[in-house]
């Protein structure tokens, strides 16, 4: 029992290892990250998480599919090649109601209960240990009524905006991975967004949520060079975000950011996406800032499409966001249980997301 103790262990060392392998460990919040990262791979063992590995692809076949592709760019002109999908009505009629001051709950209330799906979803969530309320929440009048209507209209613009894009990607492309990376830089905004005292903590939560919402649309579209990219990423160690770039001639934050910008969506969720990539761009903006630690943690938990830790924020932009070494436990203490509460909450068992997908107990 021992040995075998010894031996999970052991992969749970060369598992951290490696996903660490270009940080340097000088720093207080990347130690503390290591460790979080250890504790959860003894924890859960083989990740649940863990999407199947892709087919091995060269730098050099890399560039012949590229050629035989049609390009994307420039970025001014994507919209020919990638057809912008248009914000449902339901979403429309949240954004202009948000725009007027003197609207009440009860058309809040009326305007959500036209997609029952939705009305479904939020009250799902809010019904979830997530908000841990102490009464059961059974109509969205109900629920306005104990959260309010800013804070439930954001739920409610986040679960209908992501489930645009539910059956948007190729085939080979692990869409539970993004929506469970979704989720957890979600739930880890918040975390971040509450600890650090920010007010109207559901747009840091949905800032995280939509911050990758360029990738589908992008793999989507080229099915073959997004192989190539997670090949590149998974077998030669290229962070993704860079092999985006070099076989798509931009990356999915440009394109979360421009569709976000088109749709009207508030500049700091389209700078949140568009610089969750860059901590220098996000400094002295706050959802932006927030939103890149969360990725940033995340990823250094092993929850996302990039299975290696290789951008450390570094001590500045950690000492200016106000986060410390000793407060990552806090942040990542049962965060997988509450990363499977939130997506059941919001997707059930539709496309993508199965039972099992559910993390086993801390």
């Amino acid at each position: 029992m021992e040995q075998v103790q010894e031996r999970m262990e052991n992969i749970a060392q060369t598992r951290v290892r490696r996903r660490f392998a270009n940080v340097g460990m000088d720093a207080p919040v990347p130690r503390a990250l290591y460790q979080a990262a250890l504790e959860r791979e003894k924890r859960l063992g083989d990740d649940v998480w863990s999407p199947p590995e892709p087919t091995p692809i060269s730098w050099a076949e890399s560039a012949q599919i590229k050629a035989g592709q049609a390009p994307l760019g420039p970025l001014e002109t994507i919209h020919e090649r990638i057809r912008l999908p248009a914000l449902p009505t339901v979403l429309l009629s949240l954004q202009e109601l948000m725009e007027h001051p003197e609207a009440g709950s009860g058309d809040f209330a009326r305007i959500i209960s036209l997609d029952p799906r939705l009305s479904a979803s939020v009250i799902s969530l809010v019904n979830s240990p997530f908000y841990g309320l102490p009464v059961k929440v059974e109509s969205l009048s109900k629920a306005i009524a104990i959260l309010g209507v800013q804070r439930l209209s954001t739920l409610a613009m986040g679960v209908r905006l992501m489930s645009m894009f539910e059956d948007g990607a190729p085939k080979g492309i692990s869409v539970r991975m993004f929506w469970v990376h979704s989720a957890a830089t979600a739930l880890m905004s918040h975390r971040l967004a509450v600890r650090l005292g920010k007010g109207n903590v559901e747009s840091y939560f949905l800032a995280g949520q939509l911050h990758d919402l360029g990738r589908l649309p992008l793999f989507a579209a080229r099915p073959k060079l997004a192989q190539a990219v997670l090949s590149l990423h998974r077998h030669w160690k290229a962070p993704l975000e860079a092999a985006e770039r070099q076989l798509f001639d931009l990356d999915h934050a440009m394109l979360g950011g421009l569709f976000m910008k088109r749709w009207g969506l508030p500049e700091p969720w389209v700078r949140a996406a568009l610089h969750h990539h860059h901590p220098g761009k996000c400094l002295g903006h706050e959802v932006s800032e927030v939103v890149c630690a969360a990725n940033n943690i995340v990823t250094a938990l092993g929850l996302g499409c990039n299975r290696y830790y290789d951008v450390s924020l570094g001590r500045e932009f950690w000492a200016k966001l106000g986060v410390t070494g000793g407060d990552i436990r806090g942040l990542t203490l049962g965060f997988d249980d509450e990363v499977s509460t939130v997506l059941e909450a919001m997707f059930g068992s539709r496309p993508g997301m199965p039972p099992e997908q559910r993390a086993p107990s801390q």
